[in-house]
């Protein structure tokens, strides 16, 4: 009876370990707010949160939070993002072969939400022929397609006017880039 009650307790803590092994759940370390690509992360930029997660989840352990904090962003890192080692380290954005565009936009010119990974057409006007003086306002506004990176308010405190980072192939963003105006339009990608 005594040998019973022993093998079926520990049964129950072999179980018990096995299944925390397998869907562990702790405080693990989360961003508290937007986190640019190559910005140094502060302990204000992290704070902790208890989730429950899947062992093959790479997440850091608020415990180990050292791991992230006085370290360089790789990439830019979205307030509530949960957080792993691969966040870190020698910056890894925009990436090969493209670039980081920041158009100004005025209420209108953008839908009112923005939020940091959409993807955008953007409608634009060619800049004027300087060499000929004159533009041609017959042409149409061309479009290409971008990914919000940032969205800040323009530094002028204009009404509603904001300031979009936009992350495109080089020349996209050279062409964004030399554009008189532009206008957003969200989309779903393809």
């Amino acid at each position: 009876m005594l040998l019973a009650a022993v093998l079926v307790a520990a049964g129950a803590v072999v179980v018990a370990v096995v299944l925390g092994a397998q869907n562990p759940r702790g405080a693990v370390v989360a961003a508290a707010r937007d986190i640019d690509a190559g910005q140094t992360i502060t302990s204000s930029d992290v704070h902790r949160v208890q989730v429950d997660a899947d062992s093959s989840v790479s997440l850091i352990a608020w415990a180990q939070r050292d791991q992230l904090v006085g370290h360089t962003a790789a990439v830019p890192v979205v307030s509530g993002q949960l957080m792993n080692a691969g966040l870190v380290g020698a910056s890894r954005w925009p990436g090969a072969g493209y670039a980081v565009v920041a158009v100004s936009v005025k209420a209108g010119q953008a839908p009112p939400r923005l939020p940091v990974g959409q993807t955008v057409q953007v409608l634009f006007t060619a800049a004027p022929n300087l060499q000929a003086g004159t533009r041609d306002s017959s042409a149409a506004p061309t479009g290409v397609v971008a990914q919000v990176a940032s969205v800040s308010a323009a530094a002028d405190g204009g009404q509603g006017a904001r300031v979009v980072s936009l992350r495109a192939p080089v020349e996209t963003a050279q062409r964004i880039a030399a554009a008189a105006t532009v206008t957003l339009l969200a989309v779903n990608p393809d």
